[in-house]
């Protein structure tokens, strides 16, 4: 995996080709909002099969370890790859 990182700011476009491992984090203080685009489609099937729908937007339904089970047993059927997280 790379080291790299940066910071997207709004108005930011950003393009990871397939196959990048990648993670993003809302290091600001106020929620953030981002427009993903994927190509070819069909990864949006795998967030609605793993996703839950939201009832407030800025306070998200909790994550337990009954989603992390979830999200990676479906992944191999889209094609998601989900690293371990590194050691501290």
């Amino acid at each position: 995996m790379g080291e790299n990182t940066f910071k997207a700011r709004a108005g930011s476009f950003v393009h990871l080709p397939r196959g990048v491992l990648h993670s993003y984090e809302n290091v600001g203080a106020g929620p953030a909002r981002f427009l993903t685009l994927m190509v070819p489609a069909g990864l949006e099937k795998y967030f609605e099969e793993v996703g839950k729908p939201g009832t407030d937007l800025f306070s998200p339904l909790p994550f337990g370890e009954e989603d992390i089970d979830k999200l990676l047993a479906v992944a191999p059927k889209y094609g998601v790859e989900i690293p371990p997280p590194p050691e501290l």
